[in-house]
């Protein structure tokens, strides 16, 4: 006749499944700055202004603010530049003065869990432990937002020129797993949307 197994077994059991899996060391990981760096890319490729031939500008990025605004800024200049853009470092040598802004720089993340979350078990004169997650489905979805917008105006007389509807660039990560079996994809490790990679993996 079975016997059912002690409560302390049972534990045992359940704890002895539990893997930590770490990304990174730094405070942020390389797939978020990717998602993000990505996103910015495809925002900047699509800005555009039309300043009227031999044109001298000054990139003003004094309201551009937002989470790695540097490079976000520099991948703005370099689409601008391959439009045909012509930048001066000082603004009074400037003709025009295009100034940018972001009104999205960030990641929104979605989870979905079917089974059982982990959560603190408290255990005397050792603090809490945390139980390791149940899935028998998981879904796991990050997607990088940018925003951009810019402004043109005349650097002598401050009339306005041109201004460029701020374009929507966006990049994904989702993460997916059933059981012991999980995959992903990302259009954030190749080239373009049309390059995304895919894996799956085991996990015991």
């Amino acid at each position: 006749m079975l016997r059912p197994l002690p409560a302390a077994l049972l534990l045992a059991l359940l704890l002895c499944g539990c893997t930590t899996d770490r990304e990174t060391d730094p405070q942020r990981s390389a797939t978020e700055e990717l998602l993000i760096s990505t996103a910015a890319d495809r925002a900047a490729d699509q800005l555009w202004l039309d300043l009227g031939p031999n044109k001298k500008a000054f990139l003003d990025t004094t309201n551009f603010e937002g989470l790695d605004s540097k490079y976000a800024i520099a991948t703005i200049r370099s689409s601008l530049l391959r439009h045909g853009i012509r930048f001066v470092g000082d603004k009074k040598d400037a003709d025009t003065v295009i100034e940018i802004r972001a009104g999205a720089l960030s990641i929104d993340k979605h989870e979905t869990l079917f089974g059982i979350p982990s959560f603190n078990l408290p255990i005397p004169l050792a603090g809490p432990l945390a139980t390791p997650e149940v899935a028998i489905y998981k879904s796991d979805k990050q997607e990088g937002i940018a925003k951009f917008g810019a402004t043109a105006y005349d650097a002598k007389d401050g009339h306005f020129i041109a201004e460029s509807t701020p374009p929507l660039g966006r990049s994904r990560l989702e993460k997916q797993a059933v059981l012991i079996v999980s995959w992903s994809h990302d259009d954030v490790h190749g080239n373009g949307d049309s390059d995304k990679k895919q894996t799956t993996t085991f996990e015991p």
